[in-house]
């Protein structure tokens, strides 16, 4: 009797921790990944690749430079235009402003399908990525 207790305790704490696992981690129906881009003219090199998620877009940008101070605040210089409208990010998640290598993620509250993101003065030039 004890052994099926513990069998049957076993079991409801696996597939608890598995729904749970579920619940955290999004199914692919519930992201849409775009094609990184990368744009390296002039003196910085950003990377941009977007992800929609259920709790909105995300793009993971990276920067690099060897010639200036990338001390931009990126939620501040970053926004988006999706049919007309522009969306500016509501968080930044990264790097600090400063130095000459900095990455980290963009976070806008709704979800896209067509957008052109833009990031004006990053290391005194503008970037631009359509997707």
């Amino acid at each position: 009797m004890k052994s099926i207790l513990k069998i049957a305790t076993i079991t409801f704490i696996l597939v608890f921790v598995g729904l749970l696992i579920m619940e955290i981690t999004e199914s692919p129906e519930e992201r849409t990944e775009f094609e990184r881009k990368t744009d390296d003219y002039g003196e910085v090199v950003v990377s941009a690749e977007p992800t929609n998620t259920k709790n909105g877009l995300e793009i993971v940008l990276n920067m690099d430079t060897h010639t200036v101070d990338l001390s931009e605040d990126l939620k501040d210089v970053s926004y988006l235009r999706s049919n007309g409208d522009e969306h500016r990010p509501i968080e930044w998640l990264g790097d600090p402003p400063g130095g000459h290598h900095r990455s980290g993620r963009l976070i806008f509250e709704n979800d896209f399908d067509d957008f052109t993101l833009y990031i004006e003065s990053i290391g005194g030039e503008n970037k631009k990525f359509n997707w």
